[in-house]
């Protein structure tokens, strides 16, 4: 004959002790993940770490060199290192809009 009656059930108090710490730590590790998955700027974080490290991973070392001196004169003198800076993203999109074969609608002349 089993043992579930009301003062226990199958397994006692102690089987229900049993049964709530269980799900006590099943309970704390949901809201663990769920927290970790609430945490956007960590998993932002994460994210750029990740993507940096490729980043550097697939960069010509002469051209790290160059950007960390560049970095490093920036440090005391800014205004140059800004228009250093302003001077490439001009070129490069001067470069891009060739390439994309934009260069030749109503820049030079003709009309689409």
């Amino acid at each position: 004959m089993s043992r579930t009656d009301s003062t226990g059930g199958a397994g006692g108090p102690a089987a229900i002790r049993r049964d709530i710490a269980r799900s006590r730590s099943e309970l704390a590790e949901t809201v663990e993940e769920l927290a970790a998955r609430a945490d956007v700027r960590s998993r932002a974080r994460g994210t750029a770490v990740r993507v940096a490290d490729r980043v550097r991973g697939g960069t010509p070392e002469p051209v790290r060199r160059a950007t960390s001196a560049v970095a490093r004169a920036a440090t005391g003198h800014p205004r140059p290192a800004l228009v250093a800076a302003a001077g490439v993203v001009v070129a490069v999109a001067v470069a891009r809009h060739r390439v994309n074969g934009r260069a030749h609608g109503r820049w030079n002349g003709r009309r689409r």
